[in-house]
């Protein structure tokens, strides 16, 4: 009686399924009857199903033909599925199972199983009993923290700037396109992943009227991980145990300034008729955190820039050939 299970290793959640894998063997003898039982340990549960059963001639039965017998944790497989086997034959039962609750990292549990066999010879009854286990260790791997408001934009989770709920955030592999999982933040801001071992992608995923504060200011557990420009995060890497609980974004909804620019032919600081739009000149707007940026005026002598809340200063570059 041999039992195994792919894979060893699981993810301590609920949901994960594994394949267990029983087989039964004869040598020199016979055996008028036949009864395989396995035992699933507590937090654990049978596929309904799942099972198949491959007889000595090859034939198979599945499909739901194969389920066992259940009580509780215990699968039977009687005889009648059997009828017994010749010497040197080999019966194999696979069937899946499932996790019905978490598991803290570390933790085990073992699977059991027998195979019970009789003779009857001479009006004597024997039976004969093999057994095997195996066992399943969990791993808690994960990827999370906080999506917040950075009302500053520092690009520091400071105190008093609250989580943002309900933002998506997407898990790919780090390839960057097969997307792994999707959820979405909670009333704190708050979201996780719970992940096998390897290398992963985060992405945040704002409105249209909000930006990503700055990435990598401060400290790895207050700093934003976000790309401002596609919020994505690096390549990750966790290993079997880790939980890297520092993946972060702030996001926030600026604010705009905005000017119109035009040649004031008599200093009175009000355009009048004949005073003329200066379109495709550049306005130096730098925010309150001294980051500039570089807009136009339109045709109508009309700038706009997106900024973050606090002071912001807007200068003409007098150099633009478009200056007068």
């Amino acid at each position: 009686m041999e039992k195994s299970v792919d894979p060893v290793l699981v993810l301590g959640q609920a949901g994960e399924e594994v394949e267990f894998t029983l087989v039964v063997e004869t040598h020199d003898y016979a055996l008028h009857t036949v009864k395989v039982v396995d035992r699933l340990d507590n937090g654990w549960a049978y596929v309904s199903g799942s099972a198949t059963i491959t007889l000595p001639d090859g034939t198979t039965l599945g499909g739901g033909l194969a389920d066992p017998n259940i009580n509780g944790q215990e699968l039977t497989w009687p005889d009648g599925y059997f009828n017994g086997m010749n010497p040197n034959e080999t019966i194999e039962i696979v069937f899946t199972a499932v996790t019905t609750q978490s598991f803290g990292d570390g933790e085990f549990t073992w699977n059991n199983v027998e195979a019970i066999g009789s003779i009857t010879y001479g009006g004597q009854t024997q039976t004969f009993t093999a057994q095997d286990q195996v066992y399943n260790e969990f791993i808690f791997s994960g990827i999370g923290d906080i999506v917040w408001n950075d009302v500053n934009y520092n690009g520091i989770q400071d105190q008093g700037e609250n989580g943002i709920d309900d933002v998506t955030v997407n898990l790919y592999e780090s390839d960057g396109i097969t997307l792994v999982a999707t959820t979405i933040t909670s009333q704190q801001g708050e979201y996780q992943f719970i992940v096998e071992p390897g290398d992963y992608i985060v992405e945040f995923v704002k409105e249209n009227n909000q930006i990503f504060t700055k990435e990598g200011q401060g400290s790895e557990a207050m700093d934003s991980d976000a790309n401002p420009a596609n919020g994505r995060t690096g390549i990750i890497t966790v290993v079997g145990g880790q939980v890297n609980n520092d993946v972060d974004a702030g996001i926030l909804s600026p604010g705009t300034v905005s000017g119109h620019l035009y040649l004031d032919t008599n200093g009175n600081g009000t355009q009048e008729q004949g005073e003329p739009d200066l379109a495709n000149v550049d306005v130096i707007v730098t925010d309150s955190n001294g980051d500039p940026q570089t807009v136009s005026t339109n045709a109508n002598g009309d700038w706009e820039a997106t900024v973050p809340p606090g002071q912001t200063t807007a200068d003409v570059d007098e150099n633009d050939p478009h200056y007068p």
